[in-house]
């Protein structure tokens, strides 16, 4: 199944630890996932895969399929990182869990977050061309450090962050979220 109990702790840990996928994805067969640097340097073919690990797709140069990023139930540490999408440069993300460093230095330039339960982990945009992120879990996201969006238009002051119009007032007070509150406005604010 593609749901939230797709990935158990244990699952969770041996992409992590990057084990050896290949022989773990046979035993796991209802998991498919991208193996570190199975995509370093070169275009990413994305089909059907649930899972990214640990520089899946570092430094890739395009994805064959940015739309199936919504597929990604875990997006790994430096997942993304310095990953070139080219003309894609939107995504919705319906992974539930986002390791640090994943979209470091790629060209996304908007996130739409649907169902993400974990930390923005510590340098998750940095050096990217992120400037819109919606949030839209029905609760806040704990904003690991200020530096999860260095040297980006966010950090310019010209990005915007969208989340529940219920939780404004909670975003806009949460520890580093603050750094943001002038540019953190409610979803029915979206153009």
């Amino acid at each position: 199944t593609t749901d939230e109990q797709t990935f158990n702790a244990t699952e969770k840990n041996q992409i992590r630890a990057n084990v050896d996928l290949t022989e773990w994805q046979i035993a796991k067969a209802s998991v498919n996932v991208i193996a570190p640097e199975q995509y370093y340097g070169k275009m990413a073919e994305f089909s059907g895969q649930t899972a990214v690990g640990h520089k899946g797709c570092f430094r890739s140069t395009s994805v064959n399929n940015p739309f199936l990023i919504t597929t990604f139930l875990y997006i790994g540490k430096q997942a993304f990182y310095g990953c070139n999408f080219r003309t894609f440069k939107n995504a919705v993300i319906n992974a539930y869990e986002i390791d640090s460093m994943a979209f470091n230095g790629c060209t996304l330039e908007s996130v739409d977050i649907t169902n993400m339960t974990n930390n923005f982990g510590y340098q998750m945009f940095q050096d990217s061309d992120i400037h819109t992120i919606i949030l839209r879990p029905n609760r806040v996201i704990n904003l690991t450090s200020v530096d999860t969006m260095k040297s980006t238009p966010m950090v310019a002051g010209t990005g915007l962050i969208y989340v529940p119009d219920s939780l404004l007032t909670d975003y806009k007070t949460a520890t580093n979220w603050t750094t943001y509150a002038s540019q953190i406005k409610g979803i029915s604010e979206i153009p």
